[in-house]
């Protein structure tokens, strides 16, 4: 069961002060992966003050404590800038910290083969990002640019090179790359949505390449108003290849890239309903995100 409570409070014309608490209580009896039957709680409470100190400058702060019955406790942050400097050009950048315990099934799991890791200690982290978007006058076009750079401490991957399997800490492990958007109007009344992910995402301990990370990805979408509550448009993704675990030897593979096709239509029939239809894979690609788990 959980139970939250949150409380906002204007402090002045431009300070706005959120707070609250979150008690949490969950138990895990039978996963499939054996009657693991543990119990934990988490208490946790939370600040976030969100600043705009002049008409172009936003600055947000945040605070975070969560005590587990299990982890003890652990205290979180994440501070953000958002600067309009000039009609065309917004500057922005992030620093925060961040807590990820493990699950039971990582700690006491059980299959024929797979065995959980009572050893395994939490994740910790702490990443930055810095960015701009770029209005291009007199369009309706937008550019952006993102670094971002994330560093963690313990990182719970799976460990397949002993067998059952099991899970592992990663003492230091980084990810850290490039994202690249625009988003413009083509003619008329149809839009257009481009995004770019370059990625590089390493175990340092070990220098090698962390599994199921695509160095690049890619998606678009091509969309249109048609008027009368209409909208249609298509899109689609591309994924690059990337290091993984052969789920029949268990030896390290490099997965192939895949692309996919979605189309879609929405129609508003009136002010309260609308009627949506979505096509994924729209080829019947065969493709697997996780070697060993195909997608529909």
């Amino acid at each position: 069961g959980v139970l939250d409570w949150q409380v906002t409070a204007r402090l002045t014309e431009h300070n706005i002060l959120t707070g609250g608490i979150t008690a949490d209580t969950g138990s895990t009896v039978n996963t499939g992966f054996g009657a693991i039957n543990r119990h934990q709680t988490l208490f946790s409470v939370f600040a976030d003050d969100e600043w705009s100190p002049f008409p172009d400058l936003h600055l947000t702060g945040g605070l975070r404590h969560d005590d587990y019955n299990t982890f003890g406790g652990a205290t979180t942050g994440r501070a953000t800038l958002a600067w309009q400097a000039a009609s065309a050009l917004k500057l922005r950048g992030s620093y925060g910290t961040g807590f990820d315990a493990p699950s039971f099934l990582d700690l006491y799991g059980r299959s024929a083969f797979f065995v959980g890791n009572p050893a395994v200690k939490p994740e910790r982290s702490h990443g930055w990002d810095a960015g701009l978007d770029y209005y291009v006058p007199g369009r309706q076009e937008v550019l952006s640019a993102t670094w971002f750079e994330n560093d963690t401490s313990n990182l719970i991957v799976d460990n397949f090179k002993v067998f059952p399997g099991t899970t592992a800490n990663v003492e230091r492990a980084r990810s850290r790359g490039l994202e690249l958007s625009l988003s413009t109007l083509l003619f008329n009344a149809v839009k257009a949505k481009i995004a770019y992910t370059y990625l590089e995402a390493r175990n340092l301990s070990e220098n090698i390449p962390l599994l199921r990370r695509p160095r690049n990805s890619l998606s678009a979408d091509v969309y249109s108003d048609l008027g009368r509550g209409w909208l249609v448009g298509a899109g689609g993704a591309y994924v690059g290849h990337r290091p993984d675990v052969d789920a029949r030897t268990f030896a390290t593979v490099d997965d192939p890239g895949y692309s996919v096709v979605r189309a879609y239509a929405s129609c508003q029939v009136t002010g309260s309903f609308s009627v949506k239809v979505r096509v994924e894979n729209a080829f019947d690609r065969r493709y697997e995100p996780v070697n060993g788990y195909p997608q529909p």
